[in-house]
């Protein structure tokens, strides 16, 4: 069924009845995640040198604009599902695995470009850092989130 929010919950959605369902704040964290999500997929997709700009890259190179357009419209879908479907344990472990994978590479390819020691981190662009922080942060939301949705599941099917 369709998802309605109803006294700051959702209601329906696999809710059966009228009941609502309030959010949790791991809820919260993942939708905002997910407009976060659209707003960068557009600035991506539409304005790849101006993000480009913005992380302390080179915006003159047509092939990198050209991948990071592509990127901007993967980015607009993980936006979608942020904030339209659930949250459920495998969808939160695939996208931990993208946070891994994403600051594999944040290092081995951005690093290389921007400076590295702890004295030049302050000449990282805003955009660099954000990048860099906001993933960290997600990622241990996801790992917090998914510990704590294994253990308390382990608990209530061991009674």
């Amino acid at each position: 069924g369709k998802q309605k929010r109803v006294s700051g919950g959702v209601s329906g959605g696999g809710v059966s009845g009228d009941k609502a369902v309030v959010w949790s704040g791991w809820e919260w964290v993942f939708w905002c995640e997910g407009v976060l999500n659209l707003f960068s997929g557009v600035l991506l997709t539409f304005f790849p040198t101006f993000v480009l700009d913005k992380q302390g890259l080179p915006a003159t190179d047509a092939l990198s604009n050209s991948h990071l357009t592509q990127f901007g419209s993967l980015v607009i879908l993980l936006g979608w599902m942020g904030v339209r479907a659930p949250v459920h344990p495998r969808v939160i472990e695939a996208l931990l695995l993208g946070d891994v994978l994403w600051c594999y590479v944040f290092h081995g390819n951005t690093m290389s470009i921007l400076p590295t020691t702890a004295a030049s981190m302050g000449q990282w662009t805003g955009g660099a850092l954000f990048s860099f922080w906001i993933t960290v942060f997600l990622a241990i939301c996801r790992t917090l989130y998914l510990i704590n949705y294994y253990c308390y599941h382990s608990n209530s099917n061991s009674n």
